[in-house]
């Protein structure tokens, strides 16, 4: 990051300072967590589905190609 003339470490501290002025500024009902939580058995049933050659789930795709719009 040197060469555009701000440090990693400035970069870094700047990203935070506008996370936590969002985080104060949205209503805390409306802030989604960064963070998925999975029991050992709910990681299994994830790592099996993403291995698997089956294509996504219809409402996913729904879901994805509106997101894309």
């Amino acid at each position: 990051m040197k060469k555009y003339g701000i440090t990693k470490t400035r970069l870094i501290e700047e990203a935070l300072q506008h996370h936590l002025l969002a985080l104060r500024d949205i209503p805390s009902d409306l802030v989604v967590p960064a963070r998925l939580v999975l029991t050992a058995a709910s990681m299994k049933r994830v790592a099996a589905r993403l291995a698997s050659d089956e294509p996504p789930m219809h409402a996913l795709r729904d879901l994805m190609s509106d997101a894309a719009e």
